[in-house]
């Protein structure tokens, strides 16, 4: 091989990796905006006071009719969703697929919560995202 060919090949092999991470970058951001969507739909109908419309939206192993309670009890405790806001996201991928956990900062009636809603994306149903968790830390208004 001659010492020319030599750069060539290095370069190539260099742009290849550099197009396949931009490629890889692209569909992470894609699935996250997909992630993101699948919040604000639970969020928007939280906020609506919609409670049949977010535990529509609920999956994973709880049965609807639990996701509904665990929702009304919430709203006993907490109060009707005011605000809503999105501060951080955390992808991990394992084996059978990608989780995306989504923190936000939520404010209702009667206190406020930090909640982290999981969002699933099973490895052989690429694009079918769903919620699949949802963690509540409440800090209720106490009246002395």
């Amino acid at each position: 091989m001659s010492p020319s060919v030599q750069p060539r090949r290095l370069l190539a092999a260099s742009l290849l990796l550099a197009a396949l991470a931009l490629l890889g970058a692209c569909t992470v951001q894609h699935r996250t905006e997909q992630a993101k969507a699948v919040a604000e739909a639970f969020y928007q109908a939280l906020h609506e006071d919609d409670l049949e419309a977010a535990a529509a939206r609920l999956a994973g192993k709880k049965p609807q009719e639990a996701w509904l309670e665990e929702l009304r009890a919430r709203k006993v405790q907490l109060g009707r969703l005011q605000r809503y806001q999105l501060k951080d996201i955390e992808i991990n991928t394992v084996f059978s697929g990608t989780f995306y956990l989504l923190t936000y900062q939520t404010a209702y009636s009667r206190g406020t919560a930090t909640e982290i809603l999981t969002v699933f994306e099973p490895v052989n149903e690429a694009g079918h995202m769903q919620a699949v968790s949802l963690q509540v830390k409440a800090e209720p208004i106490t009246i002395p």
